[in-house]
């Protein structure tokens, strides 16, 4: 059975295609005009990057541990958005490490259980608020990388989720979404989810953060770490 990453998140029902550029006021969609496609576009790419770094992140932290241990994504992430009224939002799916790595990883494990683990590293991001709980305003942060690397797909799910965030934080300036309105991302594994829908299925991860802060961010009123503990994390 292929085994798939778990992110955590929240609810969130999202359109997976952008609005066609033509497209008017319509069923709580807005026009998208050339530009702003465009630049929707540019996102979806910078976030698809931001997902393939996190996985490198943990391809490098693994070979501390197993040199030669080659941890692969099953596919490439795919991204999708739709702009509506009260902003954009963004459909991640996010691919599942492949299930050889993972096989050749516990079997290492077993066969050496004894050799120390390293360390985490020291100079990640850290978003405050490590009780698991929903605040206003905050971010809730469930951070495995306090612990040593015992379970790749646990971590390749922090290293992603850090790297969304930072992608959120550095490459949304140029989207057209105002004050008053919202960038939402909303993440999902990209396959495998149980047929039966009474099993547990994967958690589904949303950010969001104010218009109003992603200008502030901008135009240098708030800090980068202000910004970073006004993002909404949930999950569902």
């Amino acid at each position: 059975m292929t085994r798939v990453v778990r992110i955590g998140a929240v609810v969130a029902a999202a359109a997976v295609a952008v609005v066609p550029v033509a497209a008017q006021q319509q069923d709580g969609m807005v026009a998208v005009t050339q530009a702003s496609r465009f630049q929707m576009q540019v996102f979806e790419m910078n976030l698809g990057a931001a997902i393939e770094r996190g996985a490198q992140q943990l391809v490098q932290r693994a070979r501390q541990v197993v040199p030669n241990v080659n941890l692969q994504l099953q596919a490439r992430p795919v991204v999708n958005s739709i702009l509506l009224p009260e902003g954009a939002v963004f459909y991640v799916q996010i691919p599942g490490i492949e299930d050889v790595g993972l096989k050749l990883w516990e079997m290492y494990l077993r066969q050496a259980p004894s050799r120390p683990l390293p360390a985490p590293p020291t100079n990640l991001p850290r978003v405050a608020n490590s009780s698991g709980s929903v605040t206003t305003g905050g971010v809730v942060a469930d951070d495995p990388l306090v612990m040593p690397l015992t379970d790749p797909s646990k971590e390749y799910t922090a290293f992603v989720r850090l790297a969304l965030i930072d992608a959120m934080l550095d490459n949304s300036f140029a989207l057209p979404v105002a004050e008053g309105q919202f960038l939402t991302l909303v993440a999902d594994e990209l396959a495998n989810q149980p047929a039966d829908p009474l099993a547990q299925r994967s958690h589904k991860l949303i950010l969001r953060i104010k218009g109003d802060d992603l200008i502030a961010l901008r135009q240098q009123r708030i800090t980068r770490d202000q910004a970073r503990q006004r993002l909404i994390e949930s999950k569902y």
